[in-house]
């Protein structure tokens, strides 16, 4: 669950003025505690107004029956995809159990019993499908909880649920490793059984939503942040390769669904597949996110800080490296911008050459 700090906030509010984004100035960004609302506005809806913590509680109770105590926690990722719903106008509401990951590179161990439930609204939608919504599992028979039409899918990863309401994208998930094998804390539940958990949680945020006035939803954010840029004027290939000893690089571009939280902060990626594998993330725009995600404990406990060279100072970089496999992945901060690399090579030789390029 995400909560935003008064030194976030205003690292937030330059990035906004220094990318000419237009964000609305008289409010914080959406937390899942006590966002700052205007003074004569509806406040915002918060986490708090979405769902009762028993019901957080059950979902997340696995097939010992015993009852967890969930932490506010937001999914360790070295994706910077995954970060930017609140950035892109929407609100994140995420629970823990279990033991957080020692390398956000790596599998958690099935001993930790990890599990998350997320809530992510997002408004403005049409009803369609995200471009990468969960779309490889088994679907499920539901076709409206408590009059609201929704889309159900259970995969290796978890499960999700997935309406719309007022205009307001609803995504719940139940995320854990491990479940296909039966090692996850869900043991040998099926899909029949992990989906009837999070129904309460998707019933009270959709008649939250639908209870409200539209103003309530109207969560800041960031614009999309676009200046015509490709990989190959962002992400130069050439340096990149020379940092990495590569021949070349060519990259392949990968733009969002504009419905997407990705496509409305103007994140895109490149990469490079095969032996020779890199990928690089754009984030105009969004370090404060990088810069939130690195204060959170799970994260601080997961990613490793280093010092890029000719970063500058209030820059941060957040290394990660599979225990098994010679990938790593930075994530690090730019000025107002944000970056996610990947390497089988060498992450922080490709970050740096970033930097160096920009200067």
């Amino acid at each position: 669950m995400m909560r935003r700090s008064i030194a976030v906030l205003a690292a937030f509010a330059m990035g906004v003025a220094l990318a000419a984004c237009t964000a609305k100035s008289d409010q914080a960004l959406p937390g899942s505690g006590s966002p700052v609302p205007t003074a004569s506005a509806e406040p915002l809806l918060t986490c708090d107004d979405l769902v009762d913590m028993a019901d957080v509680v059950d979902a997340l109770t696995g097939s010992d029956g015993v009852a967890p105590t969930p932490v506010p926690a937001t999914r360790v990722t070295t994706d910077l995809r995954d970060l930017v719903n609140e950035a892109a106008g929407g609100l994140t509401c995420s629970w823990r159990v279990g033991e957080p990951p020692f390398n956000a590179s790596d599998a958690p161990s099935p001993e930790s019993r990890l599990a998350y439930l997320i809530i992510e609204l997002l408004p403005g939608s049409d009803g369609q499908t995200q471009d990468d919504a969960p779309n490889s599992g088994t679907r499920l028979g539901v076709d409206e909880i408590d009059g609201h039409p929704v889309w159900e899918d259970c995969a290796d990863g978890g499960c999700w649920t997935e309406a719309t309401v007022d205009e307001v994208k609803v995504v719940v998930t139940l995320t854990f490793p491990y479940w296909l094998q039966g090692w996850s804390r869900y043991g040998e539940m099926t899909a029949d059984d992990l989906l009837p958990k999070t129904r309460p949680v998707v019933a009270s945020t959709l008649e939250a939503i639908a209870d409200a006035p539209a103003e309530r939803t109207e969560w800041p954010s960031i614009g999309a942040v676009s200046d015509g840029s490709t990989c190959d004027s962002a992400v130069d290939p050439v340096a990149i390769a020379s940092a990495l000893g590569l021949p070349e690089v060519v990259w392949n571009e990968h733009r969002y669904d504009a419905e997407s939280p990705q496509a409305r902060v103007g994140l895109y990626e490149c990469w490079q597949a095969g032996a020779n594998d890199v990928s690089v993330t754009v984030g105009a725009g969004l370090a404060p996110v990088v810069a939130e995600m690195a204060t959170e404990p799970d994260n601080a406990r997961a990613f490793e800080r280093v010092t890029l060279e000719g970063a500058s100072q209030g820059d941060i970089a957040l290394r990660s490296c599979a225990t098994d496999a010679p990938r790593c992945s930075v994530l690090f901060t730019l000025g107002v911008d944000a970056y996610g690399v990947g390497s089988t090579i060498d992450a922080v030789a490709a970050a740096e050459a970033i930097i160096a390029r920009s200067s």
